[in-house]
Formats: structure tokens, sequence, C-alpha cells
């Protein structure tokens, strides 16, 4: 018995720490266990949860949780690459989630421009409805960075005052300075 214990908690804890090293057979074998321990204790256990790190994105099934909307939101490539970044500019530049916002709609109508992440100087701002800091145009993997291809997002900081407009399509990113005028010019600040 007590084998079995030591094989459990080994199984267990590769399942649910390191996800892409055990088998079906690994995930098989621990299910038996489990079941065993269960009937020998007189109660059954939970199923383990498979293991998430803060700084990675969380799918299930076709949903990935929106951090920023607090709930499961349809996955799509697109809406992965803006999940990926939003963690990005929380874990890596430090942006808190509550300066954030996402699928942010200027006040103008319904057929306003839509940025997909906006992002506030601090939560006060952006409760304000101050002018964003930075307006984030996100798009699957495969469409290549072209500033006609971001019209959206280029249009929504525009309309709101903004300066900065980050294009990222998980492959490249590129950070333009939106200069003032009609028409107004987006000039790259990054290679």
């Amino acid at each position: 018995k007590a084998c079995r214990l030591v094989q459990l908690v080994l199984l267990d804890h590769v399942i649910v720490g390191e996800p892409d090293h055990y088998s079906y057979t690994d995930a098989g074998d621990l299910k038996n266990l489990e079941a065993i321990e269960g009937q020998a204790n007189g109660k059954q256990k939970k199923e383990p949860q498979p293991y998430a790190k803060a700084d990675q994105i969380q799918i299930r099934g076709n949903e990935v949780v929106s951090p920023l909307r607090q709930r499961y939101v349809r996955l799509t490539p697109e809406e992965k690459v803006r999940q990926e970044f939003v963690l990005h500019l929380h874990f890596h530049y430090g942006y808190a989630f509550e300066q954030m916002a996402e699928v942010q709609r200027t006040q103008h109508g319904r057929r306003s421009p839509k940025a997909d992440i906006v992002v506030y100087a601090s939560p006060e701002a952006k409760a304000a409805r101050k002018s964003p800091i930075l307006v984030v145009e996100c798009k699957a993997e495969g469409v290549d960075i072209h500033p006609r291809d971001y019209y959206q997002g280029e249009s929504y900081a525009r309309a709101v005052g903004c300066e900065i407009l980050v294009m990222h399509n998980h492959r490249h990113t590129a950070i333009f300075r939106l200069v003032p005028g009609t028409p107004g010019e987006a000039v790259q600040i990054n290679d």
C-alpha cells in the first residue's frame, strides 16, 4: 500500500506540475490508483487540475480566460494573441489589470472605432475616462504588421488623443508615435 501511495503522489505531481512529461498510460494508472486509494479510504478523490502558470493564458476547450473581462471568452487566433499580450503587459511591463481595458470603443456611436487593448496611466485615470497612454491593436500570428491592417487601432488612438500605438501579432511588435494632423502620420519608433 505504501508503494501505491508513493506512486500516486509521484504521478499526481508529474501530471499537475509538468503536464508535458506524462503519458496517457500514466494518467490511466493515476485514475486507477486514485480509485483504489479512494475505495480504501472510503472517499472519492478529486480529479487533478492542470497546472497553470500565472503568466500563461488559460485555455479550456474553445475558450480562453480574459483577466480584464474576468471571464472565459471564445478562443480565436487573434484572441489568443490578445490575451498573451495582456499578460505580457502585466507581468513584463508591470501594468496593473485595473488600468487596462479590452475591446474598448470610443463614445462616438455604434460604428465608432474600437481598440483591442488600452492602457491608462492609472486605475484612477481609467475610472475618470481620461485618455489612454497606449493603444494596442492585435492581429493573429499570421497577419503581417502593416499600418493599413491596423486601421481600427490607429483610428481609436487618434479619436481619444493617444499618441502611442502598439501593433502586435505574436511574431512582431511595432510601436508607432501618432503625429497629429489631417491626415495624420504614424512614425515607427522601434525596429
